[in-house]
């Protein structure tokens, strides 16, 4: 645990001199949005999901609900639910990005990467004035589209709006790409690496801090991970020894 309290302190010490937004994940590979990891990728079939979920998620989403307003916004809430973008997800909790980074994978070691500061994508900004000011001039009439909007080369971060308590939890951002199929991995500054072998001595120490399942989660699904994270391979063995034949 000695080792797991110093490696936590220095990630507490990297991450307050970066500032930004982080990344977490249980192992190193590539940042490449889930809709560019698809075989066989086009625009085509990322407007064909965006379409299909437009037409079909209407009736799930709750009477107090405001519907999405624009493209942006309707693919946040499809990749919040799932749905393979060309978003990739972010946080400016570096304690959120250091709990995904250390929940899974125990062989692996985990990292946090942290996101260069580039300009802030507004997505009140693009849907009433329909540009960026940035040399990106307006299409037409139409709004720019997270898809349509391919033809710039730097990378984006925005808020989603709070669909679920789970954005709010997560302090959730979300990173955007011109190119869903390249490691974005050269527009990310510094990374932190946390050993395979300290990662559940990391994980104990956020549990203390509040950072767990239920908290990140809330919901019952987040309450049914935590207790099955809590039942650990040595407290399984002990506990079948004490049972009965």
């Amino acid at each position: 645990m000695k080792k797991a309290k110093e490696l936590f302190h220095e990630f507490i010490q990297w991450s307050g001199d970066l500032g930004g937004w982080f990344r977490g994940q249980p192992c190193e590979w590539p940042l490449i949005p889930a809709i560019g990891r698809l075989p066989g990728y086009s625009p085509v079939i990322e407007e064909d999901f965006l379409l299909q979920f437009k037409n079909c998620a209407a009736p799930f989403l709750s009477e107090s609900y405001l519907s999405p307003a624009n493209d942006w916004e309707w693919l946040a809430l499809a990749q919040h639910h799932g749905l393979p973008t060309r978003f990739l997800d972010l946080t400016s909790n570096p304690l959120v990005a250091c709990f995904f980074a250390i929940r899974k994978e125990p062989k692996e070691d985990g990292v946090v990467y942290n996101v260069r500061r580039s300009y802030v994508l507004s997505l009140g900004r693009i849907y009433r004035h329909h540009l960026l000011g940035e040399a990106i001039e307006a299409i037409g009439s139409n709004p720019i589209t997270p898809i349509s909007l391919s033809e710039s080369k730097k990378t984006r971060i925005f808020q989603p709006p709070m669909f679920s308590r789970r954005i709010a939890a997560q302090s959730s951002y979300l990173m955007w790409t011109h190119n869903p199929k390249v490691n974005v991995e050269e527009r990310l500054i510094d990374r932190f690496v946390f050993p395979s072998n300290l990662k559940n001595g990391v994980l104990e120490l956020l549990d203390r801090m509040g950072i767990r399942y239920s908290s990140l989660f809330p919901g019952l699904d987040g309450l049914c991970s935590e207790i099955v994270m809590g039942l650990n391979w040595n407290a399984l063995h002990t506990w079948n020894k004490a049972m009965p034949k």
